[in-house]
């Protein structure tokens, strides 16, 4: 799970970095946060993120099933 809005680097640029190393492009990662715009959704997209989830929009119960389903269980 990545927020888009953390310290010190935002999640863009934390995922860019994941996806761009060897050792971590294959982790899947959901991007959980309360931007909504569409342009956030199709950057993180576009940057490799399997999932975006709005927190406001999913119960924990619901992201929790969207990590399971995203792992494979």
């Amino acid at each position: 799970l990545l927020d888009l809005i953390i310290p010190k680097m935002n999640g863009f640029e934390v995922l860019k970095k994941l996806k761009e190393n060897i050792a971590t492009k294959e982790i899947p990662v959901i991007i959980l946060t309360n931007l909504e715009g569409i342009a956030e959704v199709d950057k993180a997209v576009e940057l490799g993120a399997v999932t975006y989830l709005v927190k406001a929009q999913y119960s924990l119960e619901e992201v929790v099933d969207k990590i399971k389903k995203t792992i494979g269980e």
